[in-house]
């Protein structure tokens, strides 16, 4: 039951945030054209894909050790645990957005040939550790069980402030560069969020004793996620940045159109998936592997069952939903039936 109340909560907050940004990528369609939408979503890819590669798997560490740690009541582990995951994490962060900044003009026009490229990609690189730090911060607030909260600042706040700021700068007149500016002060928003969050969680906790850094622990812990996080990043953010280089940045818009209209089929699966983890963590803490195993099987229904009615969307009026972000986005319409089938195996 509290696996299905926390599900329901982060469906809530991604459905809401899917839309959301379905609608906000609609308007940036409409209003920069395939090839000013391909530059902005090419530079937002490179700074996720940056914040992934410098997360080091810190994230998906941080959010075991909180389940876990919370429910021993091992507060010093607990604040360990967070020290070397933001410390981790901020460091890498910066070391990977400083390296965008310096090889920014040759990433631009050496790869991409596109010289407009080169002031977006600077915000990318301060996107980079605002990401990473984002989520790991999540990842934390999950792990202690704070769904509500996690989900108010990272699916309510941010997408909601970024549409704000959207519609605000659109009255001059929108670019790609006004429209990283948004996406960039609405992360800083939504992460400064979380931190208080997590600091007013840790502050109810113990703190006569010094907090114990496990160091070998937890790196042995994030190393496996942070090498299948790299596996993502090749099949969902790497995509873009080949289109960019080996294509035309019209077709990274087309194709991010097309990731956009599929977002609605990841939501129940990411929803499930983040609920169950942390008493997965938990269960697995204390030897419970019956009860794993029947959630396991059950929350793999749940996903199924939701996901089916968002495949038959997909694949039976993909020509309906690409219209909706104007004209010349319906070369993707085969690319959406081929991303439908894949949500469905995922």
């Amino acid at each position: 039951v509290s696996i299905a109340r926390s599900a329901g909560l982060l469906a809530m907050g991604r459905v809401f945030s899917g839309v959301v940004r379905i609608v906000l990528a609609v308007a940036l369609a409409r209003w920069l054209g395939a090839d000013d939408y391909g530059l902005y979503i090419l530079a937002v890819s490179l700074g996720f894909a940056a914040s992934g590669v410098a997360s080091l798997g810190l994230d998906t560490a941080m959010e075991r050790n909180a389940a876990v740690h919370s429910r021993r009541g091992d507060d010093p582990a607990l604040r360990g645990s967070l020290q070397v995951g933001l410390g981790g994490t901020i460091l890498s962060a910066l070391l990977v957005g400083g390296a965008l900044i310096v090889f920014a003009d040759s990433v631009a026009t050496g790869v991409f040939d596109e010289p407009d490229l080169v002031p977006l990609l600077e915000i990318s690189a301060v996107l980079t550790p605002l990401l990473a730090v984002n989520t790991l911060l999540l990842a934390t607030l999950i792990g202690f069980k704070r769904m509500g909260e996690g989900t108010l600042a990272s699916d309510f706040v941010q997408p909601m402030l970024r549409a704000v700021l959207l519609a605000a700068l659109a009255i001059g007149g929108m670019t790609a560069y006004r429209a990283g500016v948004a996406i960039t002060i609405s992360y800083v928003a939504s992460t400064g969020l979380m931190a208080w969050m997590v600091t007013r969680v840790l502050r109810r906790g113990k703190g006569d004793q010094p907090a114990r850094r496990d160091y070998r622990e937890i790196i042995a812990f994030a190393f496996p996620f942070w090498f299948a996080g790299m596996l993502r990043i090749v099949r969902t953010r790497l995509q873009p940045l080949l289109l960019g280089a080996l294509g035309s940045v019209a077709n990274v818009g087309v194709f991010s159109v097309v990731t956009s209209a599929s977002t609605l089929g990841r939501i129940a699966n990411l929803s499930i998936n983040k609920a169950l983890r942390p008493t997965l963590a938990q269960l697995h803490d204390s030897g419970d592997r019956s009860e794993i195993g029947r959630l396991y099987a059950t929350t793999t229904r749940w996903t199924l069952s939701v996901n089916l009615p968002v495949f038959l969307l997909m694949v039976l009026l993909p020509d309906s939903l690409l219209a909706l972000f104007g004209p010349g986005f319906d070369a993707g319409v085969s690319a959406l039936v081929v991303v439908a089938f894949a949500e469905l195996i995922n």
